[in-house]
């Protein structure tokens, strides 16, 4: 997480955290005290606790609309929701970056990593993944962000409880 706050330190821009789960108060609040964020945004419940990817990915697709960035980690959880989010928004995920330029250009590798490719974005909103061993940590202390809570009702339809009267 820290190095991918790095990460979007390369524009210029306000940084927020997603923080979604069950009893994440906790989190949260340890969280806005990473430097560099301006808030945290927590969505807590029963049914985030083992988190879907489909609620992830309608979690971030409710909120993209703020955005115009979206990061994560390279991670076996964001390789399974962020493709969801590249479909429901129409744009390209651009995975395992090595190296943010300017003018949405980034460095990926390609063939098991033997080969670095420059690509260059044009979608209104930029979904990526980070590959984080080449991404120095923030600092882990010294903010102040501001933690703010949404609701979120899931898309599980085993989570949605419904009751039917027998005729």
């Amino acid at each position: 997480m820290f190095k991918v706050i790095s990460a979007a330190k390369s524009w210029d821009g306000e940084i927020d955290l997603l923080i979604m789960g069950k009893n994440t108060a906790d989190v949260a609040q340890n969280a806005a005290k990473i430097k560099d964020l301006s808030s945290i945004i927590r969505l807590d419940g029963n049914h985030l606790e083992h988190l879907l990817a489909e609620d992830a990915a309608k979690i971030v697709e409710m909120l993209s609309d703020s955005y115009q960035v979206i990061l994560a980690a390279h991670s076996w959880f964001s390789r399974n929701f962020l493709p969801r989010v590249a479909a429901i928004l129409n744009v390209s995920l651009i995975t395992d970056v090595l190296k943010i330029e300017n003018n949405n250009v980034y460095t990926r590798s390609i063939y098991a990593g033997n080969v670095h490719a420059k690509i260059h974005s044009k979608d209104p909103i930029q979904l990526l993944t980070i590959h984080t061993s080449l991404f120095d940590a923030c600092a882990k202390d010294g903010g102040d962000a501001k933690v703010i809570k949404k609701r979120f009702t899931s898309t599980n339809e085993s989570d949605k409880l419904e009751v039917r009267e027998n005729k």
